[in-house]
């Protein structure tokens, strides 16, 4: 245990240092200095477990010190020394942990005391702490010694399977050779977490609190095991001799899904398979791995193994609509084609009929097409993309509905910019000015704007910046402050309201902006220039 002693009065730190004894009392090393800078260098060279200091020192005091102890997350404790009993004091020493308070003169005796008393503390705490961390460490431990025996008994077969149902033997969980159970691979939605900001291991435990909360009456028990922060699969097995149909486990894994929907607002998908042996395990979780990539809507649902996908029908829907596109891009028709996939695959989808696979060949079949018409204006393919976030987005658009829908709306908005003449410029200007006017009272966002006008949201930004001359994010400001300057001076409209209907939910931030437009706060405008003057 180590002390640094700090006051300003050679003779005050010369009494402390030669009149305690300080083996008595447990600390093995005493330092001292006689001015808070000169502290500070010594806690950048010791570890100091206790601060025995003064408060009343010139330049910097001991409050302050001991301020910058904490600022610096140092694991020191406190006991400040002075000679006047000041209220101030004392209140900022307590709001800053110190241990003690103690008045001078005091006898060296009740020095020793607090000190002996506050080292006991701090023993005490760093004893606990180690205990936890072990404790910590221990269960860690645990945790990534079951994973790996769930990963052996779930992910393998043969000897290391066999060995991973000893072992689970051995913890009491009792695998039957030959008996019906369920596996689900659950797949998280990406970008989110899966429960906020919380650490896996707890995640994992609320998961599968609420798996075995469902089951457990219908007598299956849960093995849980973390394939990826967004990945999990869950083996349910009989622990009673009992036997469960597959359309009660959908049904109750329906209702996690629900759950965690309704706790997280976002999806999670869960595919189910039943499995007759153990030894088939293995191949029952392929068969849910080449499902979960064939599976390109990615809605919060089960799905069922032994469901059936008229995924052929699909692709041959989608192809010969591929056949038809030349002539609406001869034509121009670029937001003919987007809406008209888009709407295609979203029929599909919801008929589901379209699989990875589908999506996969429907891709490279319009891949062709947009290279040739990307030839025909002297561009090539990689040229449409804006920068290489897009280019690498658009290489795994068959991965999903979602992102093919974005990589669709892309392409054609890219050629879409590619074949504009002057006048089709002036007429996309008007209708993002349209659009901008119609929708004061929102969020206005670019991505919105480009949408709705079938156009690359980058292109919107160059097309206004060159035809407008300022930013659109500068316009669509003006066109708010011309709004509210109005509403504010010719109508009685409470302030807030006309924060409201210029897309505001910041009042504060409204007035700000308002003023550097138009030189006044929105209440002292309308003071000055409003139709009742």
């Amino acid at each position: 245990m180590t002390i640094l002693i700090v006051d300003d009065q050679i003779s005050v730190v010369s009494g402390l240092f030669s009149g305690i004894d300080w083996k008595k009392i447990g600390i093995q090393k005493v330092l001292k200095a006689y001015s808070a800078n000169e502290a500070k260098e010594i806690f950048k060279r010791h570890d100091i477990d206790i601060l025995l200091c003064d408060i009343e020192m010139p330049v910097e005091d001991g409050i302050s010190l001991l301020t910058w102890v904490r600022d610096h997350n140092y694991d020191t404790e406190c006991i400040f020394l002075t000679a006047h009993a000041d209220f101030i004091y004392e209140k900022e020493a307590i709001r800053l942990g110190s241990f003690d308070y103690i008045l001078q003169p005091a006898r060296y005796e009740d020095i020793e005391k607090d000190i002996e008393k506050l080292s006991r503390k701090i023993q005490v705490r760093r004893k606990k702490e180690e205990m936890a961390y072990c404790g910590d460490m221990i269960q860690n431990r645990k945790t990534a010694f079951m994973n790996m025996i769930l990963h052996n008994f779930l992910m393998e077969t043969g000897d290391l399977q066999r060995e991973a149902i000893r072992d689970l033997q051995n913890l009491n969980i009792r695998i039957q050779e030959n008996e019906k159970t369920y596996v689900a691979y659950l797949v998280f939605q990406k970008d989110k977490e899966v429960f906020g900001g919380w650490e896996p291991d707890l995640i994992r435990f609320v998961i599968n609190n609420i798996l075995e909360e469902l089951f457990v009456s219908y007598g299956y028990g849960l093995l849980l095991f973390e394939k990826s922060r967004e990945e999990y699969i869950a083996y349910f097995y009989q622990k009673e001799f009992c036997t469960i149909e597959k359309e009660i486990v959908i049904r109750q894994l329906q209702y996690f899904l629900e759950l965690y929907r309704q706790y997280n607002s976002c999806w999670v998908v869960c595919y189910v398979t039943s499995c007759e042996n153990v030894a088939d395990i293995n191949k029952s979780i392929r068969k849910l791995e080449v499902l979960k990539e064939n599976d390109v809507t990615r809605e919060g649902k089960v799905v069922d193994e032994e469901e059936k996908n008229e995924s052929e029908t699909g692709y041959e829907r989608l192809r010969k609509y591929v056949a038809e596109i030349e002539p609406l891009l001869a034509n121009e028709l670029y937001e003919k084609i987007s809406d008209d996939i888009i709407a295609v695959i979203d029929e599909l989808a919801s008929e589901r009929r379209i699989n990875g696979e589908t999506l996969k060949c429907f891709y490279q079949d319009f891949l062709s097409v947009i290279h040739t018409a990307a030839g025909k204006h002297g561009k090539i393919l990689s040229e449409i993309f804006d920068g290489e976030e897009d280019r690498e987005r658009s290489l795994k658009a068959y991965q999903s509905l979602d992102e093919m829908k974005w990589f669709v709306k892309y392409t054609m908005a890219a050629l879409n910019e590619m074949s504009t003449s002057d006048e089709k410029q002036k007429s996309q200007i008007d209708s993002i000015c349209q659009y901008i006017r119609s929708n004061m009272e929102r969020d206005i966002k670019r991505n919105d704007i480009a949408e709705w006008v079938h156009l690359n949201p980058n292109y919107v930004s160059r097309l206004f910046k060159k035809e407008i001359g300022v930013s659109l994010k500068e316009y669509i400001m003006n066109e708010k402050m011309k709004l509210a300057k109005e509403l504010v001076r010719n109508t009685n409209l409470p302030i807030g309201v006309i924060t409201m209907k210029v897309g505001y939910s910041n009042f504060s931030y409204f007035a700000q902006v308002y003023k550097k437009m138009n030189g006044f706060s929105p209440t002292e405008d309308r003071e000055i220039n409003g139709k009742d003057k």
